[in-house]
C-alpha cells in the first residue's frame, strides 16, 4: 500500500530547516518551557543530587567499550573527568549544560 503524505498538511515542516534562527529560537523557546517544569522543585534537586553521587562514586567498576576499528574506548566520566573535558587545542566547541 502506497502512502500519501501531504507537506501542506504538516504545520512543523518549517522546523527541518535546521540552520534557520527561527528553529533555533523556537528550540530554546521549548527547552525554556520544559526545564522551566521540570527542573523545579526539592524533588529535582534531590534527585540530581542523587544521581550525581552515583556517577561521582569512587567504587564505580571501569567498563570499556571495543569497537568495530579493532580499539578498545573508555569514555569514563566522573568528578575529576567530566563528560565534556576536551584537549586545550581540540578545536571543536564544548557544549553548554
Amino acid at each position: 500500500m502506497d502512502t500519501v503524505i501531504d507537506n501542506a498538511d504538516d504545520e512543523f515542516r518549517w522546523l527541518e530547516s535546521l540552520d534557520a534562527e527561527t528553529v533555533a529560537e523556537w528550540v530554546r523557546d521549548r527547552n525554556r518551557e520544559t526545564f522551566g517544569t521540570v527542573a523545579i522543585g526539592d524533588t529535582f534537586t534531590g534527585r540530581t543530587s542523587e544521581i550525581r553521587q552515583v556517577l561521582d562514586a569512587g567504587d564505580r567498576i571501569p567498563y570499556p567499550g571495543w569497537r568495530g576499528d579493532g580499539h578498545y574506548y573508555n569514555f569514563w566520566t566522573d568528578a575529576a573527568h567530566p563528560p565534556w573535558a576536551v584537549a586545550a587545542d581540540d578545536p571543536r566547541p564544548v557544549p553548554q549544560a
